[in-house]
């Protein structure tokens, strides 16, 4: 994951509690281990943690996606935030932001409100920050350009 200040995020298992406010509201969380290959696409309404490879796409239009230093995507990946310390090879769309850090590589559209590149990261590809209310989400704007 991203370098994070001020608190540990805690395990990163199924059932997770995650806080908004002043509740907090259970979410599953999945990981794909650094020995684990998916071909195919992933869904759902979890976060996910790549540490292995995905060869497909990744339609978590309202959650977390994280590729970590040794995750590799090749596909769209669409997340409300999308963090990378891995590679990504395909667009990618985020509802809010798209932060690769400098470990991190996208050769690829990334199309978020917001984003982030730390120095040493590698980027190929363009960047689209226009993003409109009446747009339509990041899911079917990325899926659609199959």
């Amino acid at each position: 994951m991203l370098k994070q200040t001020g608190s540990d995020p805690g395990p990163r298992s199924a059932g997770a509690a995650r806080k908004t406010g002043p509740q907090a509201v259970a979410t599953s969380t999945a990981t794909v281990g650094a020995t684990v290959t998916i071909k195919g696409d992933v869904t759902g309404k979890g976060d996910v943690f790549v540490s292995g490879t995905i060869e497909g796409t990744i339609d978590l239009a309202h959650n977390q996606v994280t590729v970590e230093g040794t995750g590799r995507v090749k596909g769209r990946s669409a997340g409300r935030p999308v963090l990378g310390e891995g590679k990504v090879v395909g667009d990618v769309e985020a509802m809010e932001k798209i932060a690769i850090s400098s470990s991190g590589s996208v050769q690829g559209t990334m199309i978020a409100p917001r984003v982030a590149v730390e120095d040493g990261a590698k980027f190929n590809g363009r960047i689209d920050m226009q993003f409109d209310e009446g747009r339509e989400a990041p899911a079917e704007a990325v899926l659609s350009r199959k």
